[in-house]
């Protein structure tokens, strides 16, 4: 098989597409971690590498090489920061020849001390409404009734309505 490849590009992708404009890093139970916060512990270290590191992949499979900012009372916000730009830095002197694009980017890291507000802001497109009612599975998968849906790329409805306000939704359909 060897002899008929011709090119072989490797992708570090260390995040999951939500959908064209929105990516996660699936990291669930968060909270314990906050305890350890300005302690010079393993468990903080690899949370700043990680996240540094998924972060880095979202920059680098976007060939982007963003100014980093970050929430200057935050010392977790400043290591991760400071992690990123040193990943960046030295990923980007090793590969010359990638071409970033212009203009830069900015990533601005907050931690929830300096927004308490935006957890209970709720978001009233359709993909909300659906997620907030309907138990939807993690490949999108939906029961109503005694039928099943898959809400992805394929159901062209989905695509069109997915990031839509509810209510020119509700005006489109009826």
């Amino acid at each position: 098989m060897a002899p008929r490849v011709l090119s072989f590009n490797e992708i570090n992708l260390d995040f999951f597409l939500h959908n064209d404009n929105v990516y996660h890093f699936s990291r669930k139970n968060l909270l314990p971690a906050y305890k350890f916060l300005g302690k010079e512990t393993p468990a903080v270290k690899r949370l700043i590498d990680e996240f540094s590191h998924r972060l880095f992949t979202v920059c680098s499979a976007l060939l982007e090489y963003p100014t980093v900012q970050y929430q200057g009372s935050s010392p977790l916000c400043k290591a991760i920061a400071a992690k990123l730009n040193e990943v960046l830095s030295a990923f980007y002197q090793q590969q010359a020849q990638v071409k970033v694009r212009k203009p830069n980017g900015t990533i601005l890291l907050l931690d929830r001390t300096f927004d308490l507000l935006s957890p209970a802001i709720h978001d009233y497109s359709y993909q909300s409404m659906v997620h907030e009612f309907f138990p939807v599975g993690d490949e999108g998968e939906i029961t109503l009734g005694s039928k099943l849906a898959f809400l992805n790329d394929q159901d062209d409805l989905w695509v069109r309505f997915r990031n839509k306000h509810i209510a020119a939704v509700h005006a489109t359909l009826n």
